[in-house]
């Protein structure tokens, strides 16, 4: 039990990572994505932009993929016999500044009692069974309207870029200046599109978290950015 509320915990922390560097959803919206980056704005016609809900299913998506797979069933201490992701259901709640995910067993689960009748033998036998229904809780200081309050500036930037009578690039960078000037979160262009129509934005929440980060190769405490695309014609 100690270990899947360890596992879980990394989880979370995992999903919340991978839900915002995927532009708040589980699978790519209608608008697609330029490599790696889901595309929230496509051209004048098509727009994309996440809702907390969408981010939430996200989350849980994500939380039961890596608790079933590299957190828990993976682990030389876990029970193999035990199929963790389609055994718990992801509830996600947000109080205050606090984001709390919780996972819930759907049935009570059932382990053999290994017992070792014969003295001289090391091998222990299952002479019964036990059940039961493991929940976890990991809250977070993160704030899941932070997903619309990068959706609110990202169709404000657009909106402006849309009137933009210079070169889109010098556009975006007024832009970027002006929203880093009023709001909280800080945005930056992530890496070049490779064309001039195309912008791969990272925007920072200012939250920290624990998670595997690709780039290192290590687990590290760092900030949560949403990352996302917008593509004017």
């Amino acid at each position: 039990m100690l270990y899947g509320e360890e596992g879980f915990s990394l989880a979370f922390q995992q999903a919340l990572h991978e839900a915002a560097m995927s532009g708040g959803y589980a699978n790519a919206p209608a608008c697609g994505k330029i490599g790696e980056y889901t595309v929230w704005r496509k051209d004048n016609d098509t727009e994309c932009y996440p809702t907390v809900e969408e981010a939430k299913q996200s989350i849980a998506e994500s939380s039961l993929a890596m608790l079933g797979k590299n957190y828990l069933s993976s682990s030389p201490y876990a029970n193999s016999s035990i199929p963790y992701k389609t055994s718990y259901e992801i509830f996600i709640s947000q109080e205050g500044d606090i984001l709390t995910g919780r996972a819930y067993a759907f049935a009570p689960l059932e382990q053999d009692i290994k017992c070792d009748y014969a003295k001289e033998s090391p091998a222990a036998v299952a002479c019964g069974k036990y059940y039961y229904k493991p929940s976890f809780r990991k809250d977070v200081m993160f704030g899941i309207n932070d997903f619309n309050a990068a959706a609110t500036d990202a169709k404000e930037f657009s909106e402006n870029m849309e009137a933009c009578t210079a070169n889109l690039a010098s556009c975006a960078a007024s832009e970027i200046k002006r929203i880093n000037l009023n709001g909280r979160m800080k945005w930056r262009v992530c890496e070049s599109s490779g064309t001039s129509t195309d912008f791969k934005l990272c925007v920072s929440t200012g939250s920290k978290l624990l998670f595997y980060d690709e780039t290192t190769k290590k687990a590290e405490i760092k900030d949560v950015e949403i990352r996302f695309a917008l593509s004017f014609p």
